[in-house]
């Protein structure tokens, strides 16, 4: 592969790299789901996520709205000795 994807995008991503996955929304249906998590690493940080969505129809059968909202935060440790 040419280029800067792979220390970019790929799995060897520091900084920068953001998914970008859509569903079309539903044009006909009103809908919202919310999902949260909490962890915890053995004298590290915790970790924590939070996802919801919501699908609004504007116009029937023509015009709808999607949104969604997403946070990850992932706690480690590190080491030292």
């Amino acid at each position: 592969m040419e280029g800067p994807q792979g220390p970019l995008f790929g799995a060897g991503a520091e900084a920068g790299a953001l998914p970008y996955i859509t569903n079309k929304p539903k044009l006909n249906e009103t809908e919202a789901a919310a999902n949260a998590g909490y962890a915890t690493t053995a004298h590290g940080d915790p970790s924590n996520t939070f996802q919801a969505v919501i699908n609004l129809p504007i116009l029937a059968d023509t015009l709808a709205v999607r949104g969604v909202i997403y946070n990850e935060r992932r706690g480690g440790y590190i080491d030292t000795e």
